[in-house]
This record gives C-alpha cells, structure tokens and sequence, in this order.
C-alpha cells in the first residue's frame, strides 16, 4: 500500500510543477582580427581553436589560427598552419588538432596537417586522395571522418573517407547514396557514431540526416529534422545530445533556429532561438567542459557559449503563486507582483535578451519596482527563486 502512495505523490507533483532546463547563451569575446568567413575548428583540453578560412572578397586565403580560452574569456594567436587554407576541415582525435582539405589562391590542399598543442607546432602528415572544398567533418575520439564536399568540376560529392592516426591513413568507407551527395553539411558524431546533417546538392536545401554506423560500417538515413532544410548550420554535441544552430534556408533568410537531436531516441526538439543580432551561419562550433561554443563566420567575429544548464522546478498550476508585472510592456515604471509568505526570502534576478545575468535582489516583500530608465529598450527575463528551490521565470519588456 505504502507504495501505491508514494506513486500517487509522484504523479501528484509531476502535474503540480514542471521540470525545465535554464539552457543560457552567452556572449564571449570576439576573436582576434578582421571577421572571417569558411574557417575551421575544434577544441583541445579544455581551449578551442579556429584557424584558416578567408576574409571578404577573393584571394585572401588565412594561414593564422587563434586559440580561444574559456577560463578567461581571451583569445590569442598560436603558430600559423604552414600554408593559408579556405573551406577546410578540422578534427580532434587523441588530444591532437587535425585539418584537411581546402583550397587557396594557388592550389587544392592534400595534405592532413596536425596541430600539437604541447609545442604549439604543426607537422605535415598523408594525403587525401580527392582534396574537396565545404566538406564536413568529425571524430568519435578514435578516427577522423570527411563526409561530401565541393569537387574539382564543381558537384556536390557522396563519398566518405575515414582517417585513423596511429598508421596515418586514410580509407574510403560506404559512400551515401547518390541522391544524398552534397556540400556545407555539419556533421557530428554521438556514441562512437558519426551524423552528417542538411546541406545543398545544388537544387534545394536539405534537412535530411544520416548516420555512419561504425560497427556495421554502412549508412542509415534516420529522421529528418521537422524544419526546413538548411545550409551552413553548426553543430555540438552535449551529453550524447547534438545542438544545431543556425544555417540558412533555401528562400535566402538566415536562421536563429537552434535544434537538438537526440540520438538514441532518433528524435528532434525545438528550442529556444538563438538570442544573438547577427544570425549564425559557416564558422565552426565544438564542445569544452560541458559546454558549446559555436564562433560564427557570417562576417562576424562573434563566439557564443551555450549551457545547457541544470534542471530546476517551475510552478505551473499553482496560480497563487504566479508572478505578475504590471503593465507590461515597461512604459515608465511597473510592479512585480511577488505573491508568497513574506517569512520566507526570494532571490530575483534579471537577464537581458542574451542569457547574461544584469541584476540580482534578494526581498521578503511582494512586490518590486521597474523603473524604464534602468534598462535600455528591450526584452528581459525575470527570474524568481524561492528558499524551497521553486523557481519561476517571466518574461517582460521595456519601450
């Protein structure tokens, strides 16, 4: 019987509160330099890194590469790859940086080169039988992969290749199907498996995905993303989820759309936009500490991290504690209304439209002031949390 009850209480609660995740963007510091457009990276032991690409225009291939440090928020230049490189690929396997493919003003890359972080040194190691430009790229932390990409007579490619380091060679692996050649897909690898997502064959945007089954070794098509297809989109992937951001569509808008995929469920989220002016597309992402950061090539220089945070309990049905502001939108100066026991105390805290905490009181009373002239014209987050961990998040804005 007693357990009966406690399932009962269950259920109880699971309809009187809702579990949700503070999943939060944050502004970095823009890379070092002018913005770049068709670069590559990937993070190594606890740092990130970007490097080659070009800047606006034609013939100006980039050879510097920039490491990014999360600890301290700075950026700073490391050595040069040994050649300057756009539309490249880039991998981590082993603690090791490895980059592939591209172009430059003079000739196709061939070459694989390796960045250590240790010497800060780049060795030139095989080559990849059929240099590509805007292929994608990933590593399961054992073997790199390249999947697609922009041939010599100008058609989207199928073909897959897998690069295992210890012997420093690469294969060619089942190829996709001939109707899902393409070019500008991001691809991601979750649980030793490696996804390669959207992209262009030249007649439309896709948002199909395919998964490279590495116990098998064939290609599985799985579920599409319920949107629209999309190019240039990024990718992370966190605590076997991935998070594709941004990309942009056949009809010409760029996208602040942001997805995750769950793998062993084959299943798409929504999730919030991301909060950014500029709307990400190109550039590169990876993973650092539990962490995604993607550093965006639209002609920006911008480098955002995301947290997917942590699960906190937000009162859906309890009415008498629902949290008012009045009027809203802030024209002059409006009241939040607080309706709790004024013994216990509220932490309230304040987010602009980027994720980042502007403000932070703690009150017993049940209300608080918004004066206009304290924020600039925008949207805001209100969060409230209470001493029994109930929080709750209201969104207001300011004209």
């Amino acid at each position: 019987m007693k357990k009966y009850v406690i399932l009962f209480a269950a259920c109880l609660l699971f309809h009187l509160f809702e579990l949700k995740a503070q999943q939060v963007w944050t502004q970095k510091l823009d890379h070092l330099g002018s913005p770049r457009f068709d670069f590559a990276g990937f993070s190594l032991n606890g740092k990130g890194y970007i490097g080659g690409g070009s800047y606006a225009g034609v013939f100006n291939s980039i050879s510097e590469w920039q490491e990014f440090n999360p600890l301290t928020n700075t950026w700073s230049i490391i050595t040069a790859m040994p050649y300057p490189f756009t539309r490249l690929t880039a991998f981590e396997i082993g603690g090791f940086g490895f980059v592939a493919n591209g172009v430059n003003d003079a000739f196709y890359n061939y070459d694989t080169f390796r960045y250590n972080q240790a010497g800060s040194n780049w060795a030139t190691l095989s080559s990849l039988s059929y240099p590509r430009l805007y292929a994608s790229s990933a590593a399961n932390g054992v073997k790199g992969y390249i999947i697609g990409g922009y041939d010599f007579m100008a058609s989207p490619m199928n073909d897959a290749w897998e690069y295992n380091p210890v012997p420093d060679l690469w294969t060619q692996i089942d190829t996709l199907p001939a109707g899902a050649a393409r070019y500008n897909s991001t691809a991601f690898a979750v649980s030793g498996n490696i996804f390669v997502f959207g992209g262009t064959n030249d007649v439309s945007y896709l948002n199909d995905l395919w998964k490279y089954d590495t116990i098998s070794h064939h290609w599985l098509q799985k579920t599409s993303m319920p949107a629209a297809g999309r190019q240039l989109c990024t990718s992370f992937v966190l605590n076997d989820e991935a998070y594709l951001v941004g990309g942009n569509s056949f009809s010409g808008p760029n996208l602040y759309e942001v997805w995750k995929y769950n793998a062993a469920a084959d299943s798409w989220v929504q999730l919030a936009n991301f909060p950014g002016i500029h709307a990400p597309f190109g550039g590169t992402a990876f993973t650092i500490n539990g962490k995604g950061y993607i550093v965006s090539g639209n002609g920006t220089s911008e480098c955002w991290e995301f947290d997917a945070g942590t699960t906190v309990v937000t009162g859906i049905n309890d009415k008498s504690g629902e949290i008012k502001i009045n009027p809203n939108p802030v024209t002059d100066r409006s009241v939040v209304l607080l309706p709790h026991d004024p013994s216990t105390i509220l932490s309230v805290e304040f987010y602009n439209c980027f994720g980042q905490k502007i403000k932070s009181v703690k009150t017993t009373g049940t209300n608080l002031m918004i004066e206009k002239n304290d924020y600039v014209q925008g949207v805001y987050y209100l969060r409230v949390l209470g001493t029994n961990s109930q929080a709750r998040m209201l969104k207001f804005i300011v004209q």
